[in-house]
């Protein structure tokens, strides 16, 4: 499961604890970067680097011009 986590005005972490659903158990994960994400596993001490795959949606075609439905169009 992907969670994001605000982090607000801090400028660091200094460690993240994570309740896990399943088995109720608390890890605390530690040496994680903002703006980074990172692959977890339960009972796991390390927090993987994770690189997320990233895609480009096409480009949008100016309205008017794509039919929604057959005789219809976006205004």
């Amino acid at each position: 499961m992907r969670q994001e986590v605000g982090l607000g005005d801090a400028t660091a972490i200094t460690a993240v604890t994570i309740q896990w659903p399943g088995s109720g158990a608390a890890q605390v994960v530690r040496g994680v970067r903002m703006g980074q994400f990172y692959r977890v596993r339960e009972g796991d001490p390390v927090a993987h680097p994770w690189r997320v795959p990233h895609f480009r949606l096409p480009a949008r075609p100016a309205p008017g011009t794509m039919p929604m439905m057959p005789g219809m169009t976006m205004r």
